[in-house]
C-alpha cells in the first residue's frame, strides 16, 4: 500500500513485461505483466512464457516482490486476489487480509505500539504504530496457497525458485525504492534485525546498493517445502508466535492455525459500455471506486 505523494507518481521503475515464446514453443502467449519492480515483472513474464496461467504468474510476481518491493509487501501481510475466468465468465475473490490477533491472551497484559510520524512530504504525514504489538495474523501465504490449489498449473514449488534467488543474489536498490527506504528508516531499522537487513554496514541504504534476505530465502525455502501449513502449523508458526509472544505482543499459535482465508462474490457495475469488477465489502476500496 502506497501513501501520501508515493501513491500518485509514477515509479520510474515500475514497467509491463510481455512474455516472449520461442519458436519451439508453438502456443501463443499472451499477457501482460504490471509490476513496481523490474524483477518482479519478469518472474511473472517468465512463469507465462513457461506455459503458467496469469496466476501462477501472479503467484510467482508476489513471491519475488516479498524482495524486491519488501517496503511495501512480504509474507507477514494480507491482501485480495480477484480471479476472472473467461470460459465461465466468472470472477472470484480470495480475502486473505490479515485478522486480529488475540486468541487466548484476552487477560493478559500486551505491550503498547510505539506511535511514529512518518512525513511522506511537506503536506502529508501519516502515524503508524509500530512493534510488536502491531503485528496481525497474516494471511497472504494462506490466501496464495488457497489460490494455487484453485488455479494453479505450475508446480508450487517451482514458483518459488525466481524469488529465493533474487532473496539470495540481492536487488540493487532503485531511485524509488531508496526514497522509501528514507521516509521509512525509522522503522525499518527499529530493531536489530531490521538493521542488519536494511542497514548491515550501520548505514541506510542508498540507490545503486544491493539489498540481499538470505533469511527470506530460507523462510521461502520452508514454503516451497511444506506449503502453508509450516507457516500456519509448522516451524515457521512456532518461530512466529514465539518472538512476538516473547517480546509482549498478542500473536499465538491459536490464532496462525485458525486463519481462514475467505471466497467472497466480486462486486459489479456497469461504466462506458464496460463491466466493473471488484473487491465487496467489507473491504471499501471498490465500492469507492
Amino acid at each position: 500500500m502506497r501513501h501520501g505523494r508515493s501513491s500518485r507518481r509514477r515509479d520510474p521503475t515500475t514497467r509491463s513485461s510481455r512474455p516472449r515464446s520461442s519458436r519451439a514453443d508453438r502456443r501463443a502467449v499472451k499477457g501482460a505483466i504490471a509490476a513496481g519492480h523490474p524483477l518482479t515483472a519478469e518472474a511473472g513474464a517468465r512463469i507465462l512464457a513457461d506455459g503458467g496461467n496469469a496466476v501462477d504468474a501472479c503467484l510467482g510476481a508476489a513471491f519475488v516482490s516479498w524482495v524486491a518491493e519488501s517496503t511495501l509487501t512480504g509474507p507477514g501481510g494480507g491482501g485480495f486476489l480477484l480471479v476472472h475466468r473467461a470460459r465461465e465468465g466468472r470472477s472470484r475473490l480470495l480475502d486473505f487480509f490479515v485478522s486480529v490477533p488475540g486468541a487466548g491472551v484476552e487477560a493478559e497484559p500486551i505491550s503498547e505500539m510505539e506511535a511514529i510520524d512518518i512525513d511522506f512530504d511537506d503536506s502529508s504525514t501519516q502515524a503508524f504504530g509500530i512493534g510488536v504489538s502491531s503485528v496481525a495474523t497474516p494471511g497472504v501465504v494462506a490466501g496464495l496457497e488457497t489460490a494455487h490449489r484453485a488455479y494453479g498449473r505450475v508446480p508450487w514449488a517451482t514458483l518459488f525458485d525466481p524469488a529465493i534467488a533474487v532473496a539470495r543474489e540481492g536487488v540493487v536498490i532503485t531511485p524509488q525504492q531508496a526514497y522509501l527506504l528514507a521516509i521509512l528508516d525509522v522503522i525499518l531499522r527499529h530493531t536489530d534485525h531490521g538493521r542488519a537487513i536494511y542497514g548491515p554496514d550501520g548505514e541506510r541504504l542508498e540507490a545503486g546498493d544491493r539489498l540481499t534476505m538470505n533469511d527470506l530465502a530460507s523462510t521461502m525455502e520452508i514454503l516451497a517445502e511444506g506449503g502453508a501449513e509450516a507457516f500456519y502449523d509448522g516451524v515457521l508458526a512456532e518461530r512466529i508466535s514465539s518472538c512476538i509472544r516473547a517480546g509482549g505482543g498478542p500473536l499465538t499459535r491459536d490464532d496462525l492455525r485458525g486463519y481462514r482465508v475467505i471466497w467472497r462474490r466480486p462486486i459489479t457495475a456497469d461504466f462506458l459500455g464496460q463491466r466493473f469488477v471488484s473487491n465487496p465489502p467489507p473491504s471499501t476500496g471498490g465500492v469507492l471506486i
